[in-house]
């Protein structure tokens, strides 16, 4: 063999464990913060009306939506003289039976077996459940996809929430988010993201993961049928004026006639004083 082949077939070699290398390398460990938090939150374990309450439930407290993680790992490995896991059978772990009912739980079943929730869960206990690390990346971002949709009554649309961490990666954590509505006479959304409209007007869809919020904002136009110049026609002295007709265009609907002198001074003392003008004050005004 000549010192040229040698060469290439030493190259080719060392490639081909490179390239074994890499697709063997080995899963990423179950982040507690990352990952198991998420679970909690999702599984409502962490909120106001459950363990994440001032007091906590039934001796057992966590931080509100999983804010202080090291107080939530502590909660769980320590407290209780750490019954709460099982390391040596994770699927015996107080943490994963109560919410399965497999124990009793006053808070009810709160977790299926075979789930992605379950899934983590076992999986982290089996690692040694690893403790928060202030080393892994943190989330920076909230991104939902659409931010702004106009829809009819009775459609639906799938939101998507992607969180950016600080070193550069992006994950769907659509699964994972805290989903609200602001008016569900308008829209309601369930925990996977799916957005329903039940009327007209506008809401806003509140977006929460860890420490991050977003907002995805959804439209749903009045049933009025009204010439597109009515609002290009409209005056404008000033930018406010610019975004009030823009939101009038899109809800479809006609501008409000000018108030009167007497409305607006009972407008402005109501939202002033909450109180109607004095029968003194409307002459003094007048």
């Amino acid at each position: 063999m000549t010192r040229l082949s040698r060469t290439l077939t030493l190259c080719i070699l060392g490639l081909g464990a490179l390239a074994t290398t890499r697709s063997h390398a080995a899963p990423k460990p179950i982040s507690f913060i990352n990952d198991v938090i998420p679970v909690l939150t999702r599984a409502g374990c962490n909120q106001g009306i459950c363990h994440g309450a001032a007091v906590g439930k039934n001796g057992f407290k966590l931080s509100l939506r999983g804010y202080a993680p090291e107080i939530d790992y502590a909660a769980i490995m320590r407290l209780a003289k750490g019954r709460r896991v099982n390391l040596a059978h994770p699927e015996k772990s107080m943490l994963l039976q109560k919410p399965l009912l497999e124990m009793p739980h006053i808070g009810g079943k709160a977790l299926e077996k075979g789930s992605k929730e379950y899934t983590i869960l076992v999986k982290w206990l089996a690692e040694g459940a690893a403790p928060p690390d202030a080393q892994d990346p943190h989330v920076t971002e909230l991104r939902v996809t659409p931010p702004i949709q106009s829809l009819s009554p009775k459609s639906n649309l799938q939101l998507r929430v992607e969180a950016v961490f600080s070193d550069g990666s992006k994950r769907d954590v659509t699964h994972w988010t805290r989903y609200a509505t602001n008016d569900e006479t308008v829209a309601t959304v369930v925990p996977d993201g799916k957005v329903t409209v039940t009327g007209v007007g506008q809401t806003a869809i509140m977006l929460g993961y860890q420490d991050k919020v977003s907002v995805a904002r959804i439209v749903a136009p009045f049933p009025n049928k009204i010439d597109p110049k009515a609002f290009t026609s409209l005056p404008r002295t000033n930018y406010v004026d610019s975004l009030v007709t823009a939101k009038l265009s899109a809800l479809h609907l006609p501008q409000s006639q000018p108030a009167s002198d007497m409305e607006y001074l009972r407008r402005v003392t109501l939202d002033l004083t909450g109180a109607l003008p004095t029968a003194q004050e409307a002459r003094t005004f007048s």
